[in-house]
């Protein structure tokens, strides 16, 4: 068994957390937004499931309990995204990279169906972007990224701090130079609204370099001088947030400013740095430190439906329930999530990110229907009698003239088509995945501290 998380947890909490505001401004270039492919269907928890946790009984796991509710029938819907971030936010506040979180999931049947794990229903993915302010950006998940998924300008890469702006050192790159990104750019023979991303790759810049290392981007000024730069370069003005000092100042970061540089910041940071393991095999591999091979191998975009990586954890979940839960009956799993230890860098200070995670459970059992009572008619009345009527004498028919034959038992029987069985209703789901570790996810806001890169889970933000 490794390490006990909370012992991590306590080192965690005491960094504090650093949330970048900042308003929604106006995009200065015309990016052609691009249409939106993601195919994820986010269902909402039916109301028959109670998802809770304890990160407080055990001191290897953290607790996870998933209860069918007496009153439950049909399909239900069980998310597990809210419950590791309400956890997260609540026992450990900010994550730091390299740390990684193990969880114990309880599936409980209280009700009086049988139910099993629905084939095909896991979910592990990023959380619904419409929930949030987006960019233009399209990530790999087929959506437009959200503003706060997007990390910082790295100016780490000696191509940049020196190559393009001319000093000795990324500390030395001032705020007034950022802004003035696009003039310096223009000096080295590139324009146009993606003279950085070309830039980049023209100095063969490697993109996990820009993602996971270095200077956080965040320059202090006064409230008078970013109002000045914004004026003098609204190109970069999109591209900013900011957070109010004591002081009277501001720090102020800047994020990737053109949509290739922006993806490739979230893109890396689901697919490589935020894993999830499922199962005490997979668990017991998931180490975000010194086996980085494997854990990356395990990001939340690598659970896509359609890959490998899919059908052996749908399997996972098939074989939990291959008995069925009866009333009264249990079953569990372990699971983890881990963050990167030497990928997620500086760039990633104030950073925020959700997931996506969820799965079904079907009922199996088949209620009997009622058949519906008939309509009764009124009984007639014994006592009285209808007229006989006689029939005139011209009307009686020819005896001569044959009546049709009755069928005889050489006729073939018509034969009876089987009733379809009642289909039952299913409800609507909702809609946000982790792998193995010694920490929580959900939605994160990482820190701003000088040397070291710290995210803290944040609640999800509506637009």
């Amino acid at each position: 068994m490794k390490n006990n998380w909370k012992q991590k947890a306590a080192v965690l909490m005491l960094a504090a957390s650093l949330i970048c505001a900042g308003g929604a401004l106006p995009t200065y270039a015309e990016w052609e937004v691009p249409e939106e492919t993601c195919t994820v269907e986010y269902k909402t928890q039916t109301s028959g499931v109670t998802v809770t946790y304890d990160a407080e009984s055990d001191p290897d796991y953290i607790l996870i309990d998933v209860v069918i509710g007496e009153d439950a029938e049909g399909t239900q819907v069980v998310q597990l995204n809210e419950a590791i971030t309400n956890c997260i936010n609540q026992y450990v506040g900010s994550v730091l990279p390299g740390q990684y979180y193990p969880f114990k999931v309880t599936i409980t049947n209280l009700s009086s169906h049988e139910y099993a794990y629905q084939k095909d229903s896991f979910v592990l993915s990023t959380a619904n972007a419409h929930d949030y302010e987006q960019t233009e950006y399209l990530g790999y998940d087929g959506q437009l990224i959200p503003k706060d998924f997007v990390s910082a300008i790295s100016f780490t890469p000696r191509a940049i701090y020196q190559g393009l702006f001319g000093v000795s050192g990324s500390a030395n790159v001032t705020a007034a130079m950022v802004f003035n990104l696009y003039g310096y750019l223009e000096e080295a023979g590139y324009t146009g609204e993606d003279a950085f991303t070309r830039y980049v790759k023209d100095n063969n810049i490697d993109p996990d370099v820009l993602a996971n290392t270095g200077n956080n981007s965040i320059r202090n000024m006064t409230v008078e001088a970013l109002e000045e730069q914004m004026e003098l370069h609204p190109e970069m003005a999109p591209y900013v947030v900011y957070q109010e000092n004591g002081d009277g100042t501001l720090d102020v970061q800047f994020k990737w400013p053109e949509p290739e540089l922006g993806a490739m910041s979230y893109n890396v940071f689901y697919q490589d740095y935020w894993s999830f393991a499922f199962g005490e095999a997979e668990w017991e591999q998931l180490n975000p430190n010194s086996n980085t091979a494997f854990t990356r191998t395990r990001g939340i975009g690598d659970y896509m439906e359609g890959t490998e990586l899919y059908d052996t954890t749908d399997a996972f979940f098939t074989a939990l329930t291959t008995d069925t839960l009866l009333n009264g009956e249990s079953t569990e799993f372990v699971m983890g999530m881990a963050f990167d230890g030497p990928g997620i860098g500086n760039g990633y200070m104030n950073y925020e990110m959700a997931f996506y995670s969820a799965f079904e459970l079907e009922q199996l059992d088949v209620e009997e229907s009622t058949p519906p009572e008939l309509p009764s008619f009124p009984e007639r009345d014994p006592e009285v009698s209808e007229p006989e009527e006689s029939i005139p004498e011209e009307e009686i028919s020819d005896p001569d003239t044959p009546l049709a034959s009755l069928p005889t038992d050489e006729t073939e029987e018509a034969s009876l088509v089987d009733a379809p069985e009642a289909i039952e209703d299913e409800d609507v789901p909702q809609v946000s995945a982790p792998q193995t570790g010694k920490a929580v996810g959900g939605a994160i806001g990482a820190l701003a501290l000088a040397a070291v890169a710290v995210i803290g889970l944040g609640k999800k933000r509506r637009k």
